[in-house]
């Protein structure tokens, strides 16, 4: 099955009308045996986006799931930061989805919110990066919000 898929692969970087696309964090990391076949290719760079594309990608999303449009943009450009386009998509996702699934059990309408979508983003971000440590952060600080709120209520001052 190899040698069929290798000779597969070779027939279809030998025919000019097809167009073979390898995929790979850098071109060391592809092994020299595929480099000869991938022989001639162009190396296309395709790095993380910029802040304004981040933007332009969190705009995107929010004109998509409007639900997500009460979470602050400029704290989703920053704490996105170094992160791929693909990843910032499937934590939104995972955040819409939680939201609607919320929705659904409480039977009302139930929109993502910064606490939900910053757990999202930070199951992307490294553990050591400054991005992760900003978002573990502000969910931190948001429990404390909720626990001095239910200290309030608790006394009577909520009310």
């Amino acid at each position: 099955g190899a040698r069929e898929a290798l000779a597969l692969i070779r027939s279809a970087v030998e025919n000019p009308d097809v167009r073979v696309l390898a995929s790979a964090s850098s071109a060391s990391d592809i092994d020299e045996y595929f480099q000869e076949i991938l022989e001639g290719a162009v190396i296309v760079d395709i790095d993380y986006p910029t802040p304004e594309e981040r933007v332009d990608i969190w705009m995107d999303i929010a004109r998509e799931h409007p639900s997500l449009r009460g979470v602050n943009r400029a704290d989703l450009v920053r704490l996105s930061a170094n992160m791929p386009r693909y990843d910032m998509y499937m934590a939104a996702r995972e955040a819409i989805e939680e939201a609607y699934k919320d929705s659904l059990m409480q039977r009302r309408y139930i929109p993502v919110t910064t606490d939900n979508l910053f757990d999202k983003l930070a199951a992307y971000q490294p553990l050591e990066s400054a991005e992760y440590k900003a978002l573990e952060q502000a969910v931190i600080d948001d429990f404390r919000r909720e626990l001095d709120h239910l200290d309030d209520l608790l006394r009577g001052e909520g009310q």
